[in-house]
């Protein structure tokens, strides 16, 4: 909970992909959490206004990065 109170978005996929099994990445209720936790760490950093974050940007580089089809 913590790194998703922060917005810590990278942190918190590294634990997400460690701690669940593909089999309950493939349920159609897990593709659409992770569709909402990325919506949600996408607007992140506009909701909390960090001056000089990139977290958008981040956040875009990581999902063209990462693994998961709900990015792209």
């Amino acid at each position: 909970m913590r790194l998703y109170q922060q917005g810590s978005f990278m942190e918190f996929f590294q634990l997400w992909d460690e701690h669940l099994s593909e089999e309950v990445k493939r349920e159609v209720n897990s593709q659409k959490l992770e569709f909402k936790l990325n919506v949600f760490f996408a607007v992140y950093p506009l909701l909390h206004q960090k001056r000089g974050s990139s977290g958008v940007g981040n956040q875009v580089s990581y999902c063209k990065n990462h693994n998961s089809t709900v990015c792209a």
